[in-house]
């Protein structure tokens, strides 16, 4: 009998201020087919929580707080939040994508 996932195609990302861009990303990757998102809050200040409160609401959207402390710090950090997002996926996704929310904007160049 086939293996039933809760998601099909889950994504797990760090961010940290990301409020202004963050709606547009989830909206974007849910026309493409994802239908979770595994979010980590790096000690965010801006008004992500009233971005992402919909998308919480809906169950969409799980914010995991993930401080990384400091920048020689951040690879540490993101290596633990991955495998906590895998631990987190492992038999409720078939598939789980780790992608910087940051990327592809043009107003960080």
């Amino acid at each position: 009998m086939p293996v039933v996932h809760a998601y099909e195609l889950a994504i797990a990302a760090m961010f940290q201020n990301e409020g202004p861009y963050i709606k547009e990303w989830i909206e974007y990757h849910r026309m493409v087919g994802v239908d979770h998102f595994w979010l980590y809050n790096d000690a965010s200040t801006d008004n992500w929580h009233e971005v992402l409160a919909p998308y919480i609401s809906e169950g969409v959207v799980e914010v995991v707080d993930w401080p990384s402390g400091s920048f020689l710090n951040f690879i540490n950090t993101q290596w633990r939040a991955a495998i906590d997002a895998i631990e987190k996926a492992n038999g409720c996704a078939k598939w789980l994508a780790f992608i910087d929310i940051d990327e592809c904007r043009l107003d960080i160049m």
